[in-house]
C-alpha cells in the first residue's frame, strides 16, 4: 500500500477523495447557486473565527473570500469570462464548507476542518488558471 495516497491526517485514500470532490462538482446546479449565495455572510462568519487560530486558517479565510467574490459577481454577471465547471467547483467548495457532516465532522475538536481546508486547497489549484485570471480582473491578490 502506497502511503503517499493516503492523508497524513485522517488516513483517507486521496484519490478517492478526489473522485468524490469531481463527482460532487459534476452534480452541481443553477440552483446550488441560490443556496450558497444566501449563506455568504455565515460562511465568511464561520472562516473569519477560524481565521483566528492562524495557520492555515489564515489562509483558509483569504481563499473563501476570493471565491465568494467571484461567485457574487458571476451571479451579478458582471464577470461572466469563467466557465462552469469552476463556478460549480466554488459552490461545491463552499457547500462543503458548511456541512458540518462531511468526510471529518466539523465539531471533532482540533482536526473537524482539515477535510474544509483539504477540499478548498485541491479545489483552488485546480482551478488556479480561471481565479488568476478573474483576480487580474477583479485588481485583487489571490493569497
Amino acid at each position: 500500500k502506497d502511503s503517499s495516497n493516503f492523508c497524513e491526517f485522517c488516513g483517507y485514500d486521496l484519490a478517492q477523495y478526489r473522485k468524490s470532490i469531481q463527482q460532487g462538482i459534476s452534480n452541481i446546479s443553477e440552483s446550488d447557486i441560490e443556496k450558497v449565495y444566501g449563506k455568504t455572510k455565515e460562511v465568511i462568519e464561520r472562516a473569519t473565527k477560524l481565521a483566528k487560530k492562524g495557520g492555515p486558517f489564515d489562509a483558509f479565510l483569504k481563499r473563501i473570500k476570493v471565491l465568494i467574490s467571484l461567485l457574487k459577481d458571476y451571479k451579478s454577471k458582471e464577470y461572466r469570462e469563467v466557465p462552469w465547471r469552476v463556478i460549480a467547483a466554488v459552490v461545491f467548495a463552499i457547500l462543503y464548507f458548511i456541512n458540518p457532516f462531511d468526510i471529518i465532522p466539523d465539531f471533532i475538536p482540533g482536526i473537524g476542518y482539515i477535510d474544509d481546508i483539504a477540499v478548498i486547497a485541491f479545489i483552488f489549484a485546480s482551478i488556479e488558471v480561471e481565479l488568476k485570471k478573474y483576480a487580474k480582473w477583479k485588481g485583487i491578490e489571490l493569497e
